[in-house]
């Protein structure tokens, strides 16, 4: 979540020929005062660049048609390319910048493909430099980590990265129904020391932490949200809560809470709709409702100030809503935007 104030530009993930889309590269919208959004073209000329990171003034991108990560010095509207990077695995899908408590920088890249997360070490100008980890997913006597009962999880698929504090890093893998939990070093910069099983076909994808310490993990086939808490050094499961308006088939996507923090907001690829959560009086995640996205396949969505953005990636537009103090969502209209994947809001 941004506040209107400093946010005056989305940069736009998205998907380029090589993965059906019509997107060119990394896209730029202009942000009015009123929340209004203008499309201004193709920033950045590179392949799929389909989810987006920014730190230290570098914006760094995974090319998920060609097996590489990115980075773009960013100058105002302006991105200069600062190379990029062969990734651990195919179809890298998320990244995340960690830093140690030492210091050092790192980018992780979760890899779709085969589920490798790849660590990759960052230069004083923020440049990528070679893979110099990589971890996969193992099966074990216990649990077969290799895949889970939906017809999509075929095999491991790492999709998301989160470090929530200086030393502890989190990914997902779709694909093994496991949240892996990792300690954050120097060399290795990762390892990983535990996973956290969820329930057979929830299809673990996004991550967002809150303050409280909670991290919500969005299910994507099972269309839920499930709610970890820190307990004595390990994560438990709390809760787990259906996503209004799913509909059968539906694969979730992205989370985002208003600048309150009382509703979150989570896409649903299929129906089309974006689900809204409350936490009710107890602190406790429930349903609320859910709205038409605007659009067709929201991939991505991103909370700026009292506005939520939706990336709707086949029908190639991105819908504005006002969010009302209630948590209501207000349909304001869409933008054309070429195959969008990922709002990054600056």
């Amino acid at each position: 979540m941004h506040t209107d104030d400093l946010c005056r530009r989305l940069w736009v993930g998205g998907y380029t020929a090589e993965m059906d889309g019509s997107a060119a590269g990394i896209g730029l919208i202009e942000r009015g005062p009123r929340g209004e959004l203008e499309y201004r073209g193709t920033a950045a000329i590179t392949e799929s660049p389909s989810f987006l990171g920014l730190a230290g003034g570098v914006i760094y991108a995974t090319g998920e048609s060609g097996q590489v990560v990115s980075a773009f010095r960013r100058d105002g509207s302006a991105l200069t390319p600062l190379g990029q990077q062969p990734a651990a695995g195919p179809f890298p899908c998320a990244l995340a910048v960690v830093s140690s408590d030492r210091g050092a920088s790192h980018l992780v890249v979760a890899s779709y493909g085969d589920g490798a997360i790849g660590v990759f070490p960052l230069d004083d100008a923020g440049s990528v430099l070679p893979l110099a980890q990589a971890l996969r997913a193992e099966a074990d006597e216990a649990h077969d980590a290799q895949h889970g009962p939906h017809e999509a999880q075929d095999g491991p698929h790492a999709h998301d990265v989160l470090q929530v504090d200086a030393s502890t890093v989190l990914t997902t893998d779709l694909g093994t129904d496991c949240v892996y939990v990792h300690t954050l070093g120097s060399a290795p910069a990762l390892t990983r020391v535990r996973d956290i099983r969820l329930a057979p076909g929830t299809g673990p994808r996004d991550l967002l932490l809150r303050p409280s310490g909670d991290v919500w993990v969005v299910g994507e086939l099972s269309c839920q949200v499930v709610v970890l808490r820190p307990q004595n050094g390990e994560y438990s499961v709390v809760a787990q809560v259906q996503l209004p308006g799913a509909a059968a088939g539906d694969h979730a996507s992205a989370i985002a809470v208003n600048s309150a923090g009382t509703h979150a907001y989570v896409g649903l690829r299929g129906s089309n709709r974006v689900a809204t959560l409350r936490l009710n009086d107890s602190g406790a995640l429930e349903p609320a409702t859910f709205t038409s996205c605007g659009g067709d396949w929201p991939r991505h969505l991103v909370v700026v100030g009292e506005h939520l953005y939706v990336a709707n990636q086949r029908s190639g537009t991105v819908s504005s809503f006002a969010v009302a103090a209630d948590g209501a969502l207000i349909a304001e209209g869409a933008i054309a935007v070429p195959s969008p994947t990922y709002l990054l809001a600056d």
